[in-house]
């Protein structure tokens, strides 16, 4: 996080899932978690409803959908001329009890800059709005974000950065998990980027900011 004396950040953008907390997949990711085992359950279920197949041929279907590049609710919308939306609120409509972990010192850090204010906080998931929605609210980070952007509001989190560095004039910095999603295309975009290995990571931000008054 490279910030000098004459920044004056203006709003942090916040990755979700491994930068605000962790969860029981490879490496604490997405990949093999609860989560996504969960989500691909619902998605063979919500298949079957819609076709008359078998649990195997759906879960082919699944399986060949992932590898799409905006994902399987791309392929859901095409195949069954439905919204995204639609897709996501079947398959993603899952408690983060005990599938989230990790997360306590993050959501201290985030209630502390609300508290203190000056700096806009921003939520960017490419998780849909019900998962995201289900996890500010067993989070308690109800009133926490002044935007949040979901995996309904856009394909590729490139965009949202791009809008995002024109609205606050590149003054904004953008901190999670994964470099290739939430570091590289920030970067490009013009802003100011903390990559973390770690919920607890967050601590650098206050750290940071309470030595640095001009930003």
């Amino acid at each position: 996080m490279n910030i000098n004396k004459e920044t004056i950040l203006k709003a942090i953008i916040f990755d979700m899932d491994g930068t605000l907390y962790q969860l029981d997949g490879k490496e604490n990711t997405i990949i093999g978690s609860t989560l996504i085992n969960q989500v691909i359950a619902n998605s063979v279920a919500y298949v079957r409803s819609r076709e008359d197949i078998s649990e195997a041929e759906a879960k082919s279907i699944i399986v060949q959908a992932m590898q799409d590049e905006v994902g399987i609710s791309r392929v859901m919308a095409q195949r069954y001329s439905i919204s995204r939306r639609d897709y996501f609120n079947s398959a993603w409509n899952i408690e983060p009890d005990l599938i989230v972990k990790e997360f306590t010192a993050a959501v201290a850090v985030l209630r502390q800059l609300k508290v203190t204010g000056g700096l806009d906080l921003i939520l960017l998931t490419a998780a849909p709005s019900r998962w995201m929605l289900n996890v500010i609210n067993y989070l308690e980070l109800e009133g926490i974000f002044k935007e949040v952007f979901s995996g309904e509001d856009f394909e590729k989190k490139d965009e949202v950065f791009v809008r995002l560095a024109e609205k606050y004039s590149k003054l904004a910095l953008s901190v999670g998990d994964q470099e290739h999603t939430d570091i590289i295309p920030a970067q490009k975009a013009g802003l100011l980027t903390l990559l973390i290995k770690h919920p607890n990571d967050l601590s650098q931000l206050l750290t940071y900011l309470s030595q640095n008054e001009e930003v």
